[in-house]
C-alpha cells in the first residue's frame, strides 16, 4: 500500500489478477469434487485421463489411424467412425445407371421440395395474423359500409309521413 492507505493502479491489478485466479481455482476445484461425488453415487466408475483421451481421439481425431489407440476400438467399424463403413451407394459403373441415379435424384429433389420446402416456405391455407390495431380499423370499416347501406334502403322521411298521414277528422269529405 501506498501513503495513507490508497492502492496504486499496479497494486490493484495484481490483486485482482491474484484473486481472478484463486477464484478460478476454487470453482474448478469444486466443480470437480462435485463431478466426483455423483459419479461416485451413481456407481459409475472412474476413468482414467488416458483412456478418455484416445476416446475424444478416436471420435474426433483426423483420418488417420492413431496408433496409440487399442486395437479392440479399430477392429470394430461401428465404434471407429475414421475407418470407411462400404456402403451400396458408391458410384454405379455402368452410363445406364448413373442415368436412372440422377433421374432419381430428380424426382426425389421436386418431391422434397413440392411437399416439405414449398409448404414450409409459402404456406398456401393460412393467411398471415393481423394485428390487433389493423383488426379493430377492419372491423369499424365493415361497419361504416353497413350503416351506409342501411341508409341507402331506408325511405326518405317525407315519403315516410306522406305514408303515414293520418286524416284528423275521418270521414269527413273535403
Amino acid at each position: 500500500m501506498s501513503k495513507g492507505g490508497v492502492l496504486t493502479a499496479e497494486e490493484a491489478l495484481e490483486t485482482g489478477a491474484n484473486l481472478a485466479k484463486k477464484a478460478g481455482k476454487g470453482i474448478a476445484k469444486s466443480a470437480s469434487d462435485t463431478a466426483k461425488a455423483a459419479t461416485s453415487q451413481l456407481g459409475i466408475s472412474q476413468t482414467t485421463d488416458q483412456s478418455t483421451q484416445d476416446f475424444v481421439k478416436d471420435l474426433y481425431g483426423a483420418g488417420k489411424k492413431n496408433p496409440q489407440a487399442g486395437g479392440d476400438s479399430s477392429s470394430n467399424p461401428a465404434q471407429s467412425p475414421t475407418q470407411p463403413v462400404p456402403s451400396d451407394t458408391e458410384s454405379p459403373k455402368s452410363p445406364e445407371e448413373q442415368q436412372k441415379l440422377a433421374e432419381v435424384r430428380t424426382k426425389l429433389q421436386k418431391r422434397h421440395d413440392e411437399f416439405y420446402y414449398e409448404p414450409l416456405v409459402n404456406p398456401k391455407g393460412e393467411k398471415p395474423e393481423e394485428r390487433p390495431a389493423e383488426k379493430v380499423e377492419k372491423e369499424k370499416q365493415e361497419e361504416m359500409i353497413d350503416l351506409q347501406e342501411k341508409k341507402k334502403k331506408e325511405v326518405p322521411v317525407l315519403v315516410q309521413k306522406n305514408q303515414q298521414r293520418v286524416e284528423k277528422f275521418p270521414g269527413g269529405g273535403g
